[in-house]
């Protein structure tokens, strides 16, 4: 008899290009024991379906937690299903939009359906990879329904790897014991070997903007790179929707290009996970207020041994008060993005992490008895 899993996925709003790489890479993982397990994709807000060329996702609308009791496991996968400022923001703002129902019953659901509040019975068959509470504070704790419900779940859990090592530090105050442990952000668990992709023959590097709201500044940075290396610039629209057959496209020119230079998250970790040199700019005099705060980059970074990569906006704007200032900042961006040597080594031990997460994901999950 096929094992049955639940997996339950954040709202794959405006078919994000870095979302759809997170839910896709689950196809990777569980594909060892495909014929031997019955995967079934929940999301809170709406059902949804996703078609590409080769591929579709389908998410059904998760409505009454009952409809988890026949699931063997169930697994929550990526983003920040489990953070309170999620739920406050990113999901009561389109619930709200989408439904007539009023603030306290958007969190109630959440709470019952994401935290699984007082079914103890579903959290012991739970699974949480490569999720995020980096954001949490000390007032979200002072909130003793959210912090009784969570630290519930993420006692009774069967495994926990998430993405980031604030998150792991956090979870383990909270339950009082090394439960959490490092995993990484799904979507570097995306196999895209097999991907029928092509890109231009003339040498190029890729770009794409608008997390860090200095969008124009460093377009202008980018096209005085393009001049000092020769190289062509291809802005590939990352944040543009278009769904499955689009991020083929892209991550196809990700591949082939000489670097990325990029403010967006998962822009960044695809092509890390490509092997493609990147640097990514960020504002380092941010807060963490949402779900697109700027950290979220900074801590990927610093804790992939890639701080070398990260550049500061305000350094940006430091040496912007003359063209002669922007070429020497642009120069140095090259520099780094010169030493390969550095940008392997760090990858290579990112990938020790990542084939050590996928190792304990599967076995974890019978994946490969």
């Amino acid at each position: 008899m096929n094992k049955k899993i639940a997996v339950i996925q954040a709202y794959p709003a405006g078919l994000n290009a870095g979302m759809l790489s997170v839910d896709l890479s689950l196809n990777d993982i569980l594909q060892p024991s495909i014929n031997k397990i019955e995967v079934t994709r929940f999301c809170l807000e709406d059902e949804v379906i996703i078609h590409g060329f080769s591929e579709m996702l389908h998410y059904h609308h998760l409505t009454d937690r009952n409809q988890l009791n026949e699931f063997d496991n169930i697994i929550f996968w990526g983003d920040f299903p489990h953070w309170l400022g999620y739920a406050e923001l990113d999901l009561s703002y389109r619930q709200k939009k989408r439904t007539n129902l009023n603030q306290e019953s958007v969190m109630d659901s959440w709470y019952k359906l994401f935290l699984l509040e007082n079914r103890i019975d579903l959290q012991s068959k739970s699974f949480i990879f490569g999720t995020t509470i980096y954001g949490l504070s000390p007032k979200n704790l002072s909130n003793t329904r959210y912090f009784n419900a969570l630290q519930s779940l993420y006692k009774n859990s069967r495994l926990i790897l998430q993405r980031d090592i604030l998150s792991v530090n956090f979870a383990n105050q909270m339950i009082g014991e090394d439960r959490s442990f490092l995993g990484c952000d799904c979507a570097l668990l995306l196999n895209t070997s097999n991907w029928n992709i092509e890109s231009p023959e003339k040498p190029y590097f890729v770009t794409s903007f608008g997390r860090s709201g200095s969008g124009i500044l460093l377009e202008t940075i980018s096209i005085l790179i393009s001049k000092i290396t020769g190289l062509e610039r291809i802005n590939i629209k990352w944040l543009d929707t278009g769904g499955i057959d689009a991020l083929h496209k892209k991550v196809g020119l990700i591949k082939k290009a000489k670097f990325v230079l990029t403010d967006i998250y998962h822009l960044s970790l695809t092509a890390v996970r490509e092997k493609v040199m990147v640097i990514c700019f960020g504002n380092g005099n941010s807060r963490i207020e949402n779900t697109l705060s700027e950290k979220k980059k900074e801590i990927f970074f610093l804790q992939s041994l890639l701080s070398s990569n990260y550049i500061f906006i305000d350094d940006v704007l430091k040496s912007y008060n003359s063209d002669l200032e922007v070429s020497r900042f642009s120069k140095q961006i090259l520099n780094v993005i010169s030493d390969e040597g550095l940008f392997l080594t760090a990858l290579n031990l990112l990938d020790n992490q990542l084939n050590k997460t996928k190792v304990k994901i599967q076995s974890s999950l019978f994946i490969n008895n």
